[in-house]
């Protein structure tokens, strides 16, 4: 929950900060009438959703729609590939682009199977309400998957060039 809820606001506020290069890929994916309205709302959604995760209002719910959210945002990164020249999206700050659909997909992935464990298990009340136990596993759950996910960005690189 706290890795989801987490992983949503650092979306968001990175979306925020690089609005325009948002916009200019949600122009793609929807049009230029649609892009500034979604470029609001599309992280205001994420603030939402990780707000939602970390109150434990709603769990199940809550891990359904966020199920959803990561459907779509995967749709959008094999949508975003099709296209030649796309700008960086922005959906993990603005080093994210779209030349890496396998990592996005293996992160929506990763996430949406967090996400299912909360469908199938949700934990009940805040996440601020968890014992110390949780917590604590919680976080080592999370820093395993930041080191997982940094191991994986530094060597596919490296396979990349040892590949040639």
């Amino acid at each position: 929950m706290l890795v989801l809820a987490t992983t949503f606001v650092l979306a968001a506020v990175a979306k925020l900060r690089d609005r325009r290069s948002f916009e200019q890929v949600l122009a793609v994916l929807a049009g230029w009438p649609a892009a500034r309205p979604l470029a609001i709302a599309v992280p205001a959604g994420e603030l939402a959703l990780g707000f939602l995760l970390l109150a434990g209002l709603a769990p199940r719910a809550t891990a359904l729609l966020t199920l959803a959210v990561l459907a779509m945002f995967s749709w959008a990164l094999v949508r975003l590939r099709a296209q030649p020249r796309i700008p960086s999206c922005a959906c993990f700050g603005s080093g994210s682009g779209t030349g890496d659909l396998s990592r996005g997909l293996a992160r929506n992935a990763a996430l949406g199977a967090l996400a299912a464990v909360l469908v199938i298990a949700p934990h009940e009340g805040a996440a601020w309400s968890a014992s110390v136990a949780d917590a604590v596993a919680a976080a080592t759950v999370a820093l395993g998957a930041a080191c997982a996910w940094h191991l994986a960005a530094v060597l596919v690189p490296v396979r990349a060039v040892a590949g040639r």
